[in-house]
């Protein structure tokens, strides 16, 4: 009855000190990794967006489930994240 359970697995609490409570230094390097792969998914969403544009006979689909995504992401944030 004496063992200490650990709330997170070590990975993830790792990446919760990171992202959360700052606790975890991951220097300039980190900073960089993540403002590089933002920029690489925010390219990489406008990209498909064109693509989707350019196709006329997916467009409908394609927007009714990228609403779809959003709703969802939305919804998944407003659950999952106290207030």
């Amino acid at each position: 009855m004496g063992e200490h359970e650990r709330p997170y697995p070590p990975l993830r609490s790792a990446a919760a000190r990171l992202h959360v409570d700052g606790r975890l230094d991951g220097g300039p390097a980190w900073s960089w990794i993540i403002d590089l792969t933002a920029v690489l998914l925010t390219l990489s969403s406008l990209t498909g967006m064109v693509t989707l544009v350019s196709f006329r006979a997916r467009r409908r689909t394609g927007f009714i489930v990228a609403a779809l995504g959003v709703v969802s992401i939305v919804a998944l944030y407003l659950i999952a994240v106290p207030r």
